[in-house]
């Protein structure tokens, strides 16, 4: 079970500089998606931290919610909504029932209880889901090592390659199959060396 320790030794600024490579390319897809053709209102960060990604939804006017169970940040702005509780526990009420982009950044979905089953629970058509993961090449998984010992100081080596090869082999979207083949929604696929990003638009 993560506590608030290591939620934040994630987002720390040593991590943040670690995994640089990674979250360049998620930003840039990101950035590259609300600028684009689809017509985003509403962003829901998921594991937000530090109100990841908010200088976004302000530059565009997006309406920001900030789902976190382990950050509690004021704003000055009214664009930020923060919800304090894990991505699980969350209802739509909470959120808004307007169409959202709901963003699982930096491999969070690997840390959320029954991915799936939370996703279906709380989507509704319209939405588009923006799932960023691990890649699985050698680079990836050196990275990713490095970025573990980071933030388990006190682990041993082969308890952090025991956690490499979990998260390497969770697929986020694999575990949405069904609901994906029976919905029949879009997915586009950004992949780099270091992670895969698949937004699914349920439209």
């Amino acid at each position: 079970m993560m506590d608030s320790h290591i939620a934040k030794n994630m987002l720390n600024s040593q991590s943040l500089r670690l995994t640089a490579p990674y979250l360049q390319h998620e930003s840039a897809v990101l950035q590259n998606l609300i600028v684009g053709d689809t017509k985003i209102n509403n962003m829901v960060v998921v594991g937000s931290g530090p109100l990841t990604f908010q200088n976004l939804a302000i530059l565009h006017d997006i309406g920001y919610y900030a789902v976190d169970p382990f950050y509690r940040v004021n704003s000055d702005t009214n664009v930020i909504n923060n919800i304090n509780l894990h991505f699980e526990s969350i209802t739509r009420s909470q959120i808004t029932y307007e169409n959202v982009m709901f963003v699982f950044w930096f491999n969070v979905a690997f840390y959320i209880n029954d991915f799936a089953e939370s996703v279906r629970r709380i989507v509704r058509k319209g939405d588009i889901l923006f799932i960023s993961s691990w890649g699985n090449g050698i680079e990836s998984k050196a990275l990713l090592k490095k970025y573990l010992q980071s933030v388990y100081q006190t682990q041993d080596e082969g308890t952090i390659e025991i956690m490499v090869n979990k998260i390497l082999k969770f697929c986020p979207v694999e575990t949405l199959s069904d609901w994906l083949c029976e919905k029949k929604y879009k997915i586009d696929q950004y992949s780099n060396t270091f992670n895969d990003i698949n937004i699914i638009f349920t439209d």
